[in-house]
């Protein structure tokens, strides 16, 4: 009995110890040389500066630079006609909107801000539309912002960003 189990190992172990035969048909894959591409200006190449900026404000709580980063005409509108240059009502009115855990609107004070997470990020017809979690006081809002994107100088060479506030 011990010598068919050896004999049978013995055969066992040289049917899986053959050489393999290998294509000889195979080639190695030609190297390419790498190539440098040059980069497009993308229209979005500086929203991601921008929306850093706008974050950093809106967690500082830096009001002057809220309003610089406002687009022009939207500032115009809405903080000098509509809420007559009361800085602090304009940009409490910014964070108002329904709450993430369903429990329905509510109106974050802006000096109440105490994180802000970007969400999402689309474009938006030739714009880009940006959605935060904004919290402050144990609530946290969804806000959804317009952000335009203004294009300036010869040939639309110089790119800006403009906040175009609360699309809700």
């Amino acid at each position: 009995m011990r010598i068919l189990i050896f004999i049978s190992a013995v055969l066992l172990l040289v049917s899986c110890s053959g050489k393999k035969a290998v294509a000889k048909n195979e080639s190695e894959p030609a190297k390419e040389s790498p190539v440098a591409v040059q980069p497009q200006a993308r229209p979005d190449a500086g929203l991601d500066e921008f929306l850093t900026r706008l974050e950093q404000a809106m967690i500082r709580h830096d009001k002057i630079t809220m309003l610089d980063l406002m687009d022009a005409d939207y500032r115009k509108q809405q903080f000098e006609k509509n809420m007559n240059s009361n800085i602090d009502r304009f940009m409490d009115s910014l964070f108002c909107s329904y709450q993430t855990n369903g429990q329905g609107f509510k109106c974050i004070k802006f000096n109440d801000i105490s994180e802000v997470k970007r969400i999402e990020t689309m474009p938006n017809d030739g714009h880009f539309s940006v959605t935060y979690h904004v919290t402050g006081k144990g609530s946290t809002v969804k806000c959804d912002y317009l952000v335009l994107v203004r294009r300036e100088g010869k040939g639309g060479s110089k790119i800006t960003y403009g906040l175009y506030g609360p699309a809700n």
